[in-house]
């Protein structure tokens, strides 16, 4: 099933995206058609690992907080910040990375369906568990 038509079946309002390439490259072909309102918001970025970016997690051992980069509180505090923004709308399409997902479910986000990975490119619906 191509991903347009994985889409189709959420109501779209507007479309957050993180301004990293990769994201940027998945919303394009719903860009190009105009039908959505789209923002790019650098909060929705993946954790920065400063000197360590494009480093493999075996390459960059345990370290909290690499210099240049974020620690988890502070990764934690953006994604939280972020989330006041997002919360204010309806039906969004959040285009962001797997750490950010995995920041989200520690919030208290629940997908829709159990995932054992996080899977790319592929629509996971996730809403806030009320437990």
């Amino acid at each position: 099933m191509p991903r347009n038509a994985q889409l189709s079946a959420y109501p779209i309002d507007v479309i957050i995206c993180s301004h990293l390439k990769r994201c940027l490259q998945t919303i394009t072909p719903f860009r190009a058609t105009g039908d959505y309102e789209t923002m790019i918001d650098p909060a929705w970025a993946e954790r920065s690992w400063g000197v360590y970016e494009g480093v493999s997690k075996l390459q960059r051992g345990h370290e909290t907080h690499p210099n240049g980069g974020e620690s988890e509180v502070e990764f934690r505090h953006r994604i939280k910040a972020a989330l006041v923004d997002l919360r204010r709308r309806e039906n969004v399409l959040l285009v962001s990375h797997s750490g950010v997902f995995r920041e989200l479910c520690t919030i208290g986000y629940v997908p829709d369906t159990e995932l054992d990975r996080v899977p790319h490119a592929t629509p996971v619906r996730l809403r806030m568990c009320l437990d």
